[in-house]
C-alpha cells in the first residue's frame, strides 16, 4: 500500500508541473510591464545628472540653443508628451520662456504676439528677435513628424497700409510664409501649411500649431 501511494504522489506531481512554468511566465510578464511603466515618465533632474556624468558638453547651452533634446527620432508624437518636452525646453531658452503653450483638441499651439514680430518698414519682414525665436522653435520641431501649421490671425490693415502688397490678405499670407520660412531655417521639416485669418485687433496673434495624428 505504501508503495502504491508513493507512485500516485509522484504522478500527481508530474501532472501539475506545468503550474511551475506558468507561474514563472506570469512573474516575468509582470516584471516586464513594471519596467515599461517605470520608463514611461522621465525624471528630468536625474536625466540631466546622467547626461552630465557621461558628457558634460551634451547639456551645455547658449542663448539660442535647447538644453535637452529628448525626442531622438523623427516620428509622430503624442501631443501631451510633446507639450511636456517643449514646456521644459521653453524654460531653458530665453527667447521662448514667455511663450505660452496651449493644448486644444487635436492641437498643441505655441502663441506668439504679432506686435514685435515684424518690422515697421516692410510688412512681412521679421525682426531679428523674431527670427531668433522662430529658429529656436523650429529646432525643437525638427524631430517631430506631425503636421505643422502657421496661422497669422490679424485684422485687415487700413487702406493704403499694405506697402508693396496689393491687399491685406496678400500681406497676411506673406507674413505667414515668412514665419514658416524662419521655422524651416531653424530646422523644422515637412510641409508646413501657412494660413492667414482675419480677426479683431484684440485677438491678433501668431499660432504655430502641431496637429495630432488623424487631424491633418
Amino acid at each position: 500500500m505504501n508503495k502504491s501511494y508513493n507512485v500516485r504522489s509522484f504522478a500527481e506531481v508530474q501532472a501539475n508541473s506545468w503550474l511551475l512554468q506558468f507561474t514563472d511566465l506570469i512573474s516575468l510578464c509582470l516584471v516586464f510591464f513594471v519596467l515599461i511603466f517605470s520608463m514611461s515618465s522621465i525624471n528630468l533632474e536625474k536625466y540631466k545628472a546622467i547626461l552630465l556624468s557621461i558628457n558634460p558638453q551634451q547639456i551645455r547651452v547658449d542663448a539660442d540653443e535647447i538644453r535637452i533634446r529628448r525626442i531622438d527620432s523623427r516620428r509622430q508624437v503624442n501631443l501631451d508628451y510633446l507639450k511636456g518636452v517643449m514646456g521644459e525646453n521653453f524654460k531653458e531658452v530665453s527667447q521662448l520662456n514667455n511663450v505660452p503653450l496651449q493644448r486644444r483638441e487635436g492641437e498643441l499651439v505655441a502663441v506668439l504676439p504679432v506686435s514685435d514680430m515684424f518690422t515697421s518698414g516692410d510688412g512681412n519682414r521679421l525682426t531679428d528677435s523674431a527670427v531668433s525665436r522662430l529658429n529656436a522653435l523650429g529646432w525643437m520641431l525638427n524631430p517631430v513628424a506631425n503636421r505643422v501649421e502657421v496661422r497669422v490671425l490679424a485684422p485687415l490693415p487700413a487702406r493704403g497700409a499694405t506697402g508693396s502688397f496689393s491687399s491685406g490678405i496678400e500681406l497676411g499670407m506673406a507674413r505667414s510664409i515668412s514665419v514658416t520660412n524662419a521655422l524651416k531655417q531653424g530646422g523644422a521639416r515637412g510641409d508646413i501649411r501657412a494660413v492667414y485669418q482675419v480677426v479683431n485687433r484684440r485677438d491678433q496673434r501668431i499660432e504655430v500649431v502641431v496637429l495630432a495624428a488623424g487631424y491633418e
